[in-house]
């Protein structure tokens, strides 16, 4: 029997969590990793909860994406549990931020009030983005050495230098 050595043109198989397939299958409609690449569900989709519940941190508003999402569940399947995820994520937030509906005195916060500590919420949205970036750059760097792509881990875009 003769085999081959797995290429970059390689079928990759992903293996992610059931939770976050929904985001697996939006992924796949950019582009499919590479073999020997991280697989970039997981990651995409922590981000894109945590940055929408930063943003849309309310828990009313949350259970009403909640709502929706469960009655969507029934025709879009991914949909709905994306909905659900990110209604979880923003009622999450909403608790830490204390808002209701837009309303900030009816349940006390948890973290600060975004709206009586506008520096706080800058603050936070730049420690995100910069522990965001750098996750970024050591995934492709922890990707292009498995890939045994030297010349662009050392100097390549994205790469060490």
């Amino acid at each position: 029997m003769e085999t081959f050595p797995a290429g970059e043109d390689a079928p990759v198989l992903l293996k992610t969590p059931s939770v976050f397939k929904p985001f697996e299958r939006l992924i796949q409609n950019f582009s499919y990793p590479k073999y020997g690449e991280i697989n970039p569900t997981v990651p995409f989709a922590l981000s894109f909860l945590v940055l929408f519940g930063v943003m849309f941190g309310d828990v009313g508003h949350g259970l009403v994406l909640v709502a929706v999402g469960y009655f969507l569940k029934q025709k879009y399947r991914d949909a709905g549990e994306i909905f659900i995820l990110s209604g979880l994520s923003s009622a999450f937030f909403g608790f830490l931020y204390g808002s209701f509906f837009g309303f900030h005195d009816l349940i006390p916060h948890l973290l600060f009030s975004p709206i009586k500590n506008i520096n706080s919420i800058l603050i936070m949205s730049l420690v995100i983005g910069v522990i965001m970036l750098s996750l970024s750059f050591l995934l492709n760097i922890i990707s292009l050495f498995r890939r045994k792509k030297i010349k662009a881990l050392i100097a390549g875009e994205g790469g060490l230098l």
